[in-house]
């Protein structure tokens, strides 16, 4: 996603109402403190969802010493050998390697992703007086190309796979999550077309919120094919694929972020 590029909320809020969402923010009154709220509510349907994009830089300073650490870590633990500067790919490294930098990334996607979002939805369920209505924390690769597909749906299944002491789901108002790139095509080995993703899934199997999910997405393939034959372009969408560890963005090179690590132990 160029950096001129506008809001991704701007793209997706005339998409949502053509489908017949409507945004939360024109329901709620405007009091004060605001509370926390989503984005839309898909009334037919009994959805209220949050939109979270993952931008450039979404992950901080914070991720990238931490990151530069561990690096560091693993070379003194004989665990992985870097000269200077070089791109490091996770599903290469080794078993341990790959679990330390699941934590590291897990923590900022956690605290900022998911954890705001399930707040969001409980108190959007609140405000509109819906308190049966199905949350979806609904999350976008818009301009992060440094944390491929695979990767993001891999750490919200982690995420969301957490317990409380008592054995109950720590984020219990996310009822079912898609994943999504709206503006950045990714592209995959052997296939000459660039392509747009869309995975879905509902935590408790429910039909209801499965043929919502059918149904928006078959509705956002549409809405994008008609902006591909507009600008004389074709147009792929990879909805649920069993398989995303080739998927790459463009734009990005194949691997993950790039780490400096020394050869000399501690």
């Amino acid at each position: 996603m160029p950096p001129s590029s506008p809001p991704l909320q701007s793209v997706l809020d005339p998409f949502v109402e053509s489908f017949g969402g409507e945004l939360v923010s024109g329901l709620v009154p405007t009091q004060h403190p605001q509370p926390e709220q989503a984005d839309y509510l898909f009334r037919e349907h009994g959805v209220i969802a949050e939109l979270k994009a993952l931008e450039v830089d979404s992950f901080g300073e914070a991720y990238s010493r931490k990151l530069g650490e561990l690096t560091h870590d693993w070379m003194r633990r004989g665990l992985m050998l870097v000269y200077g500067r070089a791109r490091i790919e996770m599903h290469r490294l080794h078993r341990i390697c790959q679990n330390e930098w699941m934590e590291v990334l897990t923590e900022p996607l956690q605290k900022k992703v998911v954890a705001k979002a399930n707040r969001q939805l409980r108190q959007t369920a609140e405000l509109l007086n819906m308190p049966s209505a199905k949350g979806v924390l609904w999350v976008a690769s818009d301009g992060n190309l440094d944390l491929q597909p695979h990767d993001v749906w891999r750490l919200i299944g982690r995420i969301l796979r957490k317990k409380n002491e008592d054995g109950s789901r720590q984020y219990s108002s996310i009822d079912g999550v898609i994943y999504f790139n709206p503006r950045t095509p990714v592209r995959v080995p052997g296939s000459p077309d660039a392509g747009m993703l869309w995975v879905s899934h509902a935590r408790d199997d429910d039909p209801a919120l499965l043929a919502f999910f059918e149904a928006l997405s078959n509705a956002w393939a549409d809405h994008l094919r008609t902006k591909a034959a507009a600008q004389g372009q074709t147009f792929t969408q990879f909805a649920s694929p069993p398989d995303m560890s080739a998927f790459r963005f463009y734009g990005s090179r194949p691997t993950l972020p790039r780490a400096t690590a020394s050869p000399k132990t501690k």
